[in-house]
């Protein structure tokens, strides 16, 4: 065998020489050798050299003060705005990018660490590299560039007071492609948002976890705007009322798929909001599935009313609709002090066209003054949804409501709907198919339509 290899390289060998001497090159690859595309040489040289700048990367060590091998770091930090050494290696990586290590440590920020492309910022987990802020602006900006992963690393707030004339962000950029940001723990800090990102394209916030991070505007631990094809997985936002109320997880004016799954939210006034505010900019897919949600309200007397105690709020722009609304195996908590003036409910749904809500648990608990007032409410401008097989316990007026104008082609199946006033309350909707639901339990009505709605639709075979 090895003769007959012996034999094969010699001749490998001499045909090279040959082909040298022709003049032949044969990187310039011109054939389509199988691949099912058709490559042009200059195509296959710029993915070449394009694969081989992504291979060309470094990485720079950065030590903290008190790090334990600062021998081995290509920087170390004084304990004192740290951030320029971190700064320092980020300038340093080749053009093609690289990684900036983190030791273990405690790494104090009196400015922002300023991201460049096809970066890695990674720590040594978020049980060991902690970074400290020590002023009121930003901790990471990541300013337009793309291709930046942020990982393993703790970001502790500080408890840094809430400026409104500073940059209140604490993870901030604008016009971002293919970011990650996975495995941080972000709190105690009272900035207006923790992750906000504007304009950002392939966007992903995995396995992270938030706590305390809010102040008494409107804010939100994670908010995207304007974004599209994002991925929210995994995470764990605790308390992140603050001082006065904010949400959790909020999408706004997205397009492409927007799945926000897996995620564990307690304490806070509103947990998922997905919505469209600008008209042109709809979603095209939404898919909230297997999150635990708990909210409850902290000032409904607040004069800030457009933010309504909500566990997954999902809607579009009036006069407009978004479409393609999944919401499927979410467990959620509402604990609300109830208000005429205020729609509280565990899943909201308003100006979507296209929505499946299906196998969901919504109990909204304990006594009357302490409930949600509906477990799913359906609102204006809103056709073609399915309300299957959810279970909507202890709510104050509702399991299932449906109001407000031009709501058609509703399918409500397999629903139980007990401990409150009505199970399934309809006050507008034509068009509806209501079978099949168990409402049984309810100190008013099982299932109630109002007089002269559904003319056109089926109602039968529901238990009350």
């Amino acid at each position: 065998m090895s003769n007959k290899w012996n034999g094969a390289i010699k001749a490998i060998f001499v045909v090279a020489i040959l082909c040298v001497g022709v003049n032949i090159v044969f990187a310039a690859w011109d054939d389509t050798k199988n691949t099912g595309d058709s490559l042009t040489a200059a195509e296959w040289n710029a993915q070449v050299s394009d694969q081989e700048s992504r291979t060309n990367t470094a990485t720079l060590v950065v030590a903290a003060s008190n790090s334990r091998l600062t021998t081995t770091a290509d920087y170390v930090c004084d304990g004192t705005g740290d951030q320029t050494e971190i700064n320092n290696a980020i300038s340093a990586l080749p053009a093609a990018g690289g990684t900036v290590k983190l030791l273990e440590g405690t790494y104090s920020l009196s400015g922002q660490i300023n991201a460049v492309s096809n970066l890695v910022l990674e720590g040594n987990g978020w049980q060991n590299t902690r970074l400290l802020m020590a002023h009121n602006g930003d901790a990471i900006e990541l300013a337009g560039y793309d291709n930046i992963t942020i990982r393993d690393l703790e970001i502790d707030g500080n408890n840094r007071a809430y400026v409104s004339s500073s940059q209140n962000e604490i993870i901030d950029g604008t016009g971002n492609d293919d970011i990650t940001i996975e495995r941080i723990y972000m709190h105690d800090h009272g900035s207006a948002y923790g992750i906000e990102l504007w304009e950002a394209k392939r966007l992903r916030i995995l396995d992270s976890r938030f706590t305390r991070i809010g102040c008494s505007a409107d804010s939100d631990p994670i908010s995207i705007q304007n974004s599209e094809d994002v991925i929210i997985d995994g995470n764990f936002v605790y308390d992140s009322v603050y001082e006065y109320r904010a949400g959790a997880i909020e999408v706004q004016d997205a397009s492409g798929k927007i799945i926000v799954t897996n995620n564990h939210i307690n304490k806070s006034q509103q947990g998922i909001t997905l919505s469209v505010h600008n008209a042109g900019e709809l979603n095209t897919e939404f898919i909230v599935a297997n999150n635990n949600v708990e909210v409850y309200n902290v000032d409904l007397e607040s004069s800030m009313q457009y933010t309504y105690p909500t566990g997954i709020m999902m809607q579009g722009l009036s006069g407009t609709s978004a479409n393609s609304y999944i919401i499927t195996g979410n467990i959620i908590k509402a604990n609300i002090n109830n208000h005429a003036a205020y729609t509280s409910a565990g899943i909201s749904v308003k100006w979507a066209d296209g929505a499946i809500i299906s196998n969901n648990i919504i109990d909204n608990t304990a006594t009357n003054q302490e409930k949600g007032n509906y477990g799913i409410c359906v609102h204006d401008i809103t056709t073609n949804v399915t309300i299957s097989n959810n279970l909507c316990m202890n709510c104050y007026y509702a399991g299932i409501k449906l109001e407000g104008s031009n709501i058609e082609d509703i399918i409500l199946t397999g629903n139980r709907c007990g401990g409150s006033e009505k199970g399934i309350d309809i006050t507008n909707g034509d068009y509806l198919i209501i079978r099949q639901n168990n409402c049984r339990g309810n100190s008013i009505d099982g299932v109630y339509v109002t007089s002269g709605q559904n003319a056109n639709g089926i109602e039968g075979d529901n238990l009350e």
